[in-house]
């Protein structure tokens, strides 16, 4: 049997297969297609009706600067060796204790209008954990090495609660009146003048603590850390002690034959539990008894209370990432280091919040929590101390940066009027600029400079940060339901069979050779085009938790980046306007404070690629002849200028 074709049978077998796919597909292909285009073109005409909302501000809370911001000075330390670890000052104000990797030191604070000088060393004592002037005025330095007192008159000597390595480990010393009080790895101890010591024991765990609360036990009515009289008057206190997680409580109690300690009580807090191992305690702080500091929250006591504490959890906005430490009340005339505090007469409360991330401050527990001047702005603070020198608020912070102070906006008065331009003044909007683009524009008119505004919308333009990117993955994750999965498949299969055979047979004397060939052949080809639609996916896509989590990462990304921007902007404003309040512009002063705002101005341009100075160069062209126009009156820009 001949064979059909000639050639190679797998070039023809393969020309018959494209053959067939393309007369079934011919049909089938362009009906498919328009199916699968139907809903692309029903959501181009129709749109999406839901986009993704990102926060537009971030730093509206944790990092607003208001009228009430402080202005802080770098202090020059002598002597200090390297970061700062703690800082306190005596309740008169006078003294100043600060210390560092190597011990203590000690200065002097009398004039209000120049920072504490007359530094010296007065303790080599390694791994001081914290600092606490006494009302004798004496100096308790707590340290990894021991616990060690100086008085007043210079004298250093060893006091540490007990002979052991672990009760030479203290972590914190609070005193009211007589009554001194020192935790650490070897328990809670209690003094009656600073003498002898005795180890706390009955109902208290017997590890370590870490922070202690020292206030007068109230009479009936009276709150906890409120009780009125002098401190050497009380008869009655209350202890509060944080070891690990847990909160103690101990009453104390003086008698004819000493001072009388209760069992510890556990005290616990009703909610669900926090993160983080709690920092710090403070009692008596902007009308809660008693306030305890966890990493991203604050327990805090309400007021008004009777029987037992009624607790509140809160969650205030703070600097993205920053991690609480150790908390302290404003504007005080006692000690700050955990015991009770005094307020000045008709002065607003004010609590200072050190964290990893900086120093906050605000005049509520719930907030807004304000960043405090650059640089300790992002600077780790490992002490805060309030008090007052010559009837003026102050701050003292300390961290790596060195020491630090602050005051209110005019020192020496609680409120004044608002400082503005000098006539014939320059608050030299142009820093930063080129030369010769830096005009007055006319008595008492400084050239505008941009709105903040405008500042945030160009940053995070120029990084990539701005909400429309999100919007559309949003928009494109809710259409994706209508979007067919699309399955073309085709198949094809062919069979050759070849057979050949030999024999012989005899008829009829004869011998015959038979040869018996087969050739047999077989194809079978299928195509089929499938569109399907997962409509769940248009109430809830599959990857809206992987969105999800994406969009909480940029949103503190781009708070961080807001609160940058927020505070480089408002400390670049008061440092212009502090120059502007120098009466002689040639001063080394002055000129200190023009070094400060160029310095901001070139920390504006590096978020912004240089568009900030080109802005300021562009505005002060423009302001020939103008007037002073209050930062309220600031025309807001357009909605699409917004981030």
């Amino acid at each position: 049997m001949p064979s059909p074709f000639s050639g190679d049978p797998r070039r023809f077998y393969a020309r018959r297969a494209r053959a067939f796919l393309a007369r079934v597909l011919a049909p089938v292909l362009p009906l498919g297609l328009v199916l699968a285009l139907i809903p692309v073109l029903w959501l181009g005409f129709a749109g999406s009706s839901r986009a993704l909302a990102l926060g537009r501000g971030g730093s509206g809370e944790s990092s607003g600067v208001g009228s009430e911001a402080w202005l802080w000075q770098k202090v020059t330390v002598a002597g200090a060796e390297g970061p700062l670890l703690a800082v306190t000052a005596d309740p008169s104000g006078s003294r100043v204790a600060v210390a560092d990797a190597q011990g203590a030191l000690l200065g002097n604070w009398t004039d209000p209008g120049a920072g504490p000088g007359g530094w010296r060393r007065v303790a080599r004592v390694g791994g001081i954990r914290d600092l606490h002037f006494d009302g004798d005025g004496a100096l308790w330095i707590a340290s990894l090495e021991g616990l060690w007192h100086l008085d007043p008159a210079g004298r250093l000597e060893e006091r540490s609660p007990g002979p052991g390595q672990a009760a030479r480990r203290v972590a914190r010393v609070i005193s009211s009146g007589e009554l001194r009080v020192a935790v650490g790895a070897g328990g809670a101890f209690l003094s009656t003048g600073g003498g002898g010591w005795r180890r706390l024991l009955d109902g208290l765990p017997l590890g370590s603590f870490h922070a202690a609360g020292l206030a007068q036990q109230p009479a009936a009515g009276q709150s906890v850390a409120g009780a009125g009289g002098a401190p050497d008057d009380a008869r009655r206190w209350v202890l509060w002690l944080l070891a690990d997680r847990e909160l103690w409580r101990v009453d104390l109690e003086r008698t004819g034959e000493g001072l009388e300690a209760a069992p510890g009580r556990r005290v616990r807090i009703p909610g669900r539990p926090l993160e983080g191992v709690p920092s710090d305690l403070f009692l008596d702080l902007l009308g809660s008894e008693l306030v305890i500091v966890y990493p991203r929250a604050l327990a805090r006591s309400l007021p008004g209370r009777v029987g037992p504490l009624r607790w509140e959890i809160d969650y205030p906005v703070w600097p993205a990432g920053a991690s609480a430490l150790r908390i302290v009340a404003g504007v005080v005339t006692g000690n700050a280091a955990g015991a009770i505090q005094i307020r000045a007469p008709g002065a607003r409360g004010r609590a200072w919040l050190a964290t990893d991330g900086g120093l906050l401050s605000a005049n509520s527990l719930l907030g807004p929590w304000r960043r405090a001047g650059s640089p300790l702005a992002g600077m780790p603070i490992a002490g805060i101390a309030p008090g007052r020198v010559g009837g003026q608020a102050f701050a003292l912070a300390a961290g790596p940066g060195g020491l630090y102070r602050g005051h209110p906006p005019i020192l020496g008065a609680a409120v004044g009027p608002a400082l503005g331009p000098a006539p014939g003044s320059v608050l030299g909007p142009a820093l930063g600029a080129a030369p010769g683009k830096e005009k007055p524009g006319g008595p008492g008119c400084p050239a505008a400079a941009p709105s903040l505004v405008r500042v945030h919308a160009e940053a995070l333009r120029r990084s990539g940060l701005g909400p429309d990117y999100f919007r559309s993955l949003r928009a494109g994750l809710g259409r994706r339901g209508w979007w067919p999965a699309l399955a073309l498949r085709a198949g094809g299969g062919a069979d050759h069979d070849r057979e050949s055979g030999w024999d012989q047979s005899f008829t009829y004397g004869e011998l015959h050779d038979l040869l018996d060939r087969s050739d047999d052949r077989s194809g079978g080809f299928d195509a089929s085009i499938t569109l399907a639609w997962d409509l769940g996916d248009l109430a809830y896509p599959a990857d809206a938790p992987e969105l999800s989590r994406e969009a909480r990462q940029i949103i503190s990304l781009r708070d961080n980046v807001l609160d940058e921007l927020t505070q480089l902007y408002f400390d670049r404003r008061r440092a212009l306007l502090a120059l502007n309040s120098q009466p002689d512009k040639d001063a080394p002063e002055a000129e200190l404070l023009r070094l400060r705002a160029e310095e901001l101005a070139a920390g504006l341009d590096a978020w912004t690629g240089g568009w900030f100075s080109a802005a300021l160069s562009a505005e002060a062209d423009s302001s020939e002849g103008c007037s002073p126009v209050p930062l309220s009156q600031v025309p807001t820009p357009r909605n699409e200028d917004r981030t």
